[in-house]
């Protein structure tokens, strides 16, 4: 079972439909915990205290950027909080609006659309589990876990979950993924492990350490004739 990677979404109340369906989405993911400003308390909860609580709490700060954001009565409140938690802020933004105040240092995402698409959603995902502390203790244990499969099943399991959970690795876990790819014959011959160990290895080809990559080149060289013959 993994602990999940608890998110604080701070909206406008106008956008109170777009955050939760964001928050839906985002729930499809396994490992990943949304509470939607205001509209998860419970009736008759000390409400401010409850959201410094989950503020607190949080391992991501979402902040759904629109031009409803900076006028809302709450919002600018909950980012100081954040930020005096040093929580790690994401801005997603629907339109040109700005990030201003205690969120100024912090990278708003691309333009996302509305209606919410679900491929955007996933990308965001991503972003969630490289940037957060909890986020890469469970990828780095998923990364273990494969490491450690002793059979095809178990190595099909784990390399679902995990290229399921995110596309962004680090450099130390895309060389960590490549000796195991390398080390455990489980993986590197199991039918869901190895297409997707190699195509990282070819979408991150530089950032492999050039001693993983001449080994590796007998095996993306065997999968691209396989394909061809296919």
């Amino acid at each position: 079972m993994r602990i999940p990677i608890e998110i604080f979404i701070s909206h406008a109340d106008e956008d109170k439909i777009i955050a939760r369906e964001i928050a839906d989405e985002m729930e499809k993911i396994d490992g990943l915990n949304v509470f939607v400003a205001h509209e998860n308390l419970d009736p008759g909860t000390d409400w401010k205290n409850e959201l410094t609580r989950k503020i607190f709490d949080c391992d991501v700060f979402m902040i759904l950027l629109t031009k409803n954001f900076h006028p809302a009565e709450w919002t600018e409140q909950e980012v100081g909080i954040a930020h005096a938690f040093e929580r790690r802020m994401i801005p997603i933004r629907f339109d040109d609006t700005s990030t201003t105040g205690f969120m100024g240092d912090s990278q708003a995402s691309k333009k996302l659309t509305y209606p919410i698409d679900s491929t955007e959603i996933k990308n965001l995902t991503d972003v969630m589990f490289a940037y957060s502390e909890e986020g890469q203790r469970q990828v780095n244990k998923l990364i273990q876990q494969l490491h450690e499969a002793g059979n095809f099943v178990d190595a099909n399991a784990c390399a679902r979950i995990l290229f399921d959970t995110t596309n962004k690795f680090t450099d130390e876990q895309i060389n960590k993924i490549a000796e195991t790819f390398l080390d455990n014959y489980e993986v590197n011959n199991a039918w869901t492990s190895k297409p997707k160990c190699l195509e990282l290895f070819q979408r991150n080809w530089k950032r492999i350490t050039v001693d993983l990559r001449e080994k590796l080149k007998p095996h993306i060289q065997q999968e691209q004739r396989s394909q061809k013959n296919n």
